[in-house]
């Protein structure tokens, strides 16, 4: 690979190191950045928690009335479900969502910045 723009990154929650050796020897032979997510940090970190997940639960809530509405002496059947779940991924998992959020994390574009003072470490030592 030529570039930073041409590395690839790949972004773990609750990684182990010590599982993972054979893994990390293949991301760098490959050019791939692992990039990890502190402990107790996802409630702000996870990119696609809020602008996927969240919206894809309540399309598919939305989804699963209207089948029930629409069919109410049918039983659902596996091809009823992936009827409603492809109506409500198809609504969320969109490329705009999935861009805002990962620039809101600071993850890309890169922004080490962006939760500056939610994110100081603390002295725990330190008395007044």
């Amino acid at each position: 690979m030529s570039g930073k723009e041409d590395t690839f990154r790949l972004i773990l929650d609750k990684f182990d190191p010590q599982l993972s050796i054979p893994a990390i020897i293949v991301t760098k032979q490959n050019d791939i950045s692992l990039i990890t997510l502190p402990p107790h940090t996802s409630h702000k970190l996870r990119p696609l928690d809020c602008t996927i997940f969240d919206p894809y639960g309540t399309y598919g809530n939305t989804s699963l009335n209207d089948w029930i509405l629409s069919n109410p002496d049918k039983p659902s059947t596996i091809y009823s479900v992936a009827v409603i779940i492809g109506k409500s991924v198809g609504k969320a998992f969109v490329k705009h969502n999935v861009e805002k959020r990962f620039h809101m994390t600071g993850i890309y574009t890169l922004n080490e910045n962006i939760f500056e003072e939610e994110f100081l470490s603390s002295c725990v030592t330190d008395r007044y």
